[in-house]
């Protein structure tokens, strides 16, 4: 029934008939208060019934505008009617399942850049960003992250990049117990034509920023905090260790187990090797090479170049890595450069000590065995202690020489106040050495020397008398006759 009124129309009374489900047209009324009818429009079944829309073709839910529920703060569940997180995938599989995915990503599309799962996790808060958290348990052999990749330009298996933590930013933090072998994190990387990278770790702008943290605590036999191993043809640039900035290690170790070893040899020419090498001063040219973290300020050591000319084996023709964003859009060009291996100069400068010494030890040989020869310069008496002082005489370092002028063997008097190690030598009047007379550790006392001339030339000499560095110096002329 209807009532019609200025222009207004009324349903009174509904008709009781059941709903018409299976109706497809409805009344409308267009702009000129016409009543027409239209089929209803074709809508995807539930389309917010279950609170997902379409964006094109892609279904999407839990954003703002979404004209279906959930919005943006609530949360998805799949396989979960208690979604704990933004997007909770929860999935039981029966026990003895032989492969458990809780999330199986398979991307093989794109030429350049393809992520198989990209996390950003971003707050303003101090609290904690996580990107990914994963856990394994109770297995058989447990892994948080298992990610293989293969292509032939850059490969990542896992790449964590974080910044801005106001306390610590860890970019990969992994955490194994328990188990017979147990590795926090394992990475490999394999058959890239360009670059292989096993792991990558970056972490900046926190008051502590660590890339890669690696502990290993508590095996009974074996704890290594990092294993990396580099291998490949010889002309390749093969490192265990890359490290762009300073390195720090509180042990380090290298292999030198004589059972390793063949062809052992004694070092020869080490001196010669030592003296040829060329040391200078420099400064980095760190602005030009910032991705390089060279050192600032003035330098000492040596040239690659001019090691090589000497050394070429402790040379070394190395590749600085090209940096790239979180993008892998480059940032820097890779640097080819020269580096030494300073620690294969240890053992040239060692053999270069022994044979330095050994030539020191001759020389005095040869000293030794001139003086002997020569008698103006041997000892003519036995440096024999004297009788005590008398009572009262000052007990201080002093020498006499009796006569002087000199004769033929003249006496040198000396006083010891205490006990230490005295030395007598003589110079000519221009300071030239001419020998040493006596040396040796004296107890307290006044002691004699003869001191043979008959070889000296006439002129004025120097009587040098040391006792643990103090000195007294005594003039000697000698005339001719």
């Amino acid at each position: 029934r209807l009532d019609v009124r200025t222009g207004r129309v009324r349903i009174r009374q509904l008709p009781t008939d059941a709903e018409a489900n299976t109706l497809d047209q409805y009344m409308v009324v267009d702009n000129t208060g016409v009543v027409k009818w239209r089929h209803l429009p074709v809508v995807p079944p539930n389309a917010c019934g279950s609170g997902w829309s379409l964006a094109g073709n892609n279904a999407v839910t839990a954003y703002n505008g979404n004209p279906c529920i959930p919005q943006a703060p609530d949360r998805v569940g799949i396989g979960t009617t208690g979604p704990l997180g933004k997007l909770h995938v929860e999935t039981n599989f029966p026990t003895g399942a032989s492969s458990v995915f809780g999330i199986y990503n398979h991307v093989n599309v794109g030429t350049s850049l393809v992520y198989a799962i990209k996390s950003i996790a971003e707050s303003s808060g101090s609290s904690l960003n996580c990107g990914i958290h994963a856990v394994a348990q109770n297995g058989g052999q447990g892994i948080g992250i298992l990610a293989d990749v293969t292509g032939s330009n850059t490969n990542w298996g896992v790449k964590a990049t974080v910044s801005g933590g106001i306390n610590q930013n860890t970019g990969l933090y992994g955490w194994a117990s328990g188990g017979n072998n147990a590795f926090g994190a394992a990475a490999t990387a394999l058959n890239a034509t360009v670059e292989n990278t096993g792991f990558t770790g970056v972490a900046h702008n926190g008051q502590n920023s660590i890339g890669v943290k690696a502990e290993a605590q508590n095996g009974s036999s074996v704890n290594y905090g990092l294993v990396a191993s580099a291998s490949g043809s010889t002309s390749a640039t093969n490192y265990a260790g890359y490290f762009a900035g300073f390195v720090y290690a509180n042990g380090f170790y290298m292999p030198s187990d004589e059972m390793l070893k063949t062809n052992v040899a004694e070092l020869q020419g080490a001196l010669g090797v030592i003296l040829g090498l060329a040391p200078k001063t420099y400064q980095y040219q760190a602005d030009n090479f910032s991705q390089m973290h060279l050192p600032q300020g003035m330098q000492a050591g040596l040239l690659a170049q001019d090691l090589a000319n000497v050394l070429p084996g402790l040379v070394k023709t190395t590749v600085q890595l090209a940096t790239t964003d979180s993008m892998g859009i480059p940032i820097n060009e890779a640097v080819t450069f020269s580096a030494v291996n300073l620690t294969g100069l240890i053992p040239y400068l060692i053999g270069a000590i022994q044979e330095q010494q050994a030539t020191l030890t001759d020389l005095q040989a040869q000293i030794s065995q001139c003086c002997a020869s020569n008698p103006g310069m041997a000892p003519g008496g036995n440096g024999a202690l004297k009788a005590a002082p008398a009572t009262g005489e000052v007990k201080e370092q002093r020498l006499l020489i009796i006569p002087n002028p000199v004769a033929d063997l003249t006496t040198l008097e000396y006083y010891v106040p205490q006990a230490g190690k005295v030395s007598l030598s003589i110079s000519n009047s221009d300071g030239k050495p001419l020998g040493t007379l006596r040396e040796e550790m004296a107890e307290p006392g006044a002691y004699t020397y003869q001191w043979n001339t008959t070889k000296l030339a006439s002129g004025t000499y120097f009587c040098t008398y040391l006792l643990d560095g103090a000195v007294v110096v005594k003039r000697a002329v000698k005339v001719g006759r």
